[in-house]
């Protein structure tokens, strides 16, 4: 794995790190990807950061994204250029063993 390819963002929560890793953005998403915002789109609103699922691919550099609330009701699917999005990637390690 080369450091150019990923970048690591790490959160703690409760007893366990989760490693956030953002894949190159050169790749095209996959169905399903959890993705987050980094534009914002006011008219559905949305906000940076905001995170939801690829549920379409519309084209090669469009997809549509269904974003959720806390209770998994669907707020907004929106179509998102692909360089308007991270993709991202959780791994769960138990805390206690780092």
């Amino acid at each position: 794995m080369d450091s150019e390819e990923f970048g690591y963002i790490a959160c703690i929560c409760y007893s366990y790190t989760f490693k956030v890793k953002l894949r190159n953005m050169e790749s095209n998403f996959q169905l399903f990807d959890t993705v987050a915002l980094l534009k914002a789109k006011p008219a559905q609103h949305l906000k940076v950061g905001q995170v939801g699922a690829i549920v379409e691919r519309l084209n090669d550099t469009h997809v549509i994204v269904e974003f959720l609330n806390p209770i998994g009701e669907t707020i907004a699917l929106a179509d998102v250029a692909e360089d308007e999005l991270f993709l991202l990637q959780f791994d769960l390690e138990n805390a206690s063993s780092t």
